[in-house]
């Protein structure tokens, strides 16, 4: 599953995370906000899409947008 995270840099200010840990943390939350697991993952697969792509407006940041959206429907 997850694996530590590691310092990218000499400062522990920032972390690099691999794709599939952050991708797997994403169907998690959404699974966990209700979502049926197929559309977990297509969420996840296209918000990782997003940010791999340099569109970070369209990745990771959008989580929690859709995590409450989905819990307080």
């Amino acid at each position: 599953m997850a694996t530590e995270a590691k310092p990218a840099a000499a400062s522990a200010e920032y972390y690099l995370i691999k794709k599939d840990d952050m991708e797997n943390f994403m169907e998690r939350c959404m699974l966990a906000a209700g979502a049926k697991s197929d559309h977990a993952k297509s969420l996840a697969s296209c918000l990782i899409a997003g940010d791999y792509r340099g569109h970070f407006s369209h990745g990771l940041n959008r989580l929690g947008t859709f995590f409450y959206s989905l819990l307080y429907w």
